[in-house]
């Protein structure tokens, strides 16, 4: 069975990476998004993430619009800058996110932490060393 195509002939995923694109490249947040086209934040998340394989033109369209996105011009970037922006944002939220659970321990937990990363990190040095025929110089 063939992945189903949507607006464009564009994969749910794809049409959703690209609308994602355009709300982050527009600097609006899904919730901005969602009040300046009345399309629930919600539904706007799932379209994003492909979730939805039916979407409405009038929705799409209404997007495009509040992103600033000429109808002509949509969907003609390399999908590989739409998915690089969509990476790099991800993991953005992450690292917030863990800066945020960071800030929260209690310093002797934080010490620990610290002390568990980096001998993670000189495992990890060794290894790549080790792989490269550098373990002389360890």
């Amino acid at each position: 069975m063939g992945a189903s195509t949507g607006y464009y002939g564009l994969s749910p995923f794809r049409l959703g990476s690209y609308l994602r694109y355009y709300r982050l490249k527009a600097g609006l947040s899904a919730r901005q998004l969602a009040q300046v086209t009345g399309i629930g934040m919600t539904r706007i998340y799932k379209i994003e993430r492909g979730e939805r394989t039916k979407v409405d033109e009038v929705e799409i369209q209404a997007v495009l619009e509040a992103c600033g996105v000429d109808d002509a011009q949509a969907f003609t970037e390399p999908i590989e800058r739409v998915f690089d922006v969509h990476v790099r944002n991800s993991e953005m939220l992450q690292s917030a996110r863990l800066n945020e659970i960071f800030s929260e321990l209690k310093p002797t937990a934080r010490g620990h932490l610290l002390s568990v990363a980096q001998a993670l990190l000189n495992s990890q040095r060794y290894r790549e060393m080790v792989s490269e025929g550098q373990e002389e110089d360890v």
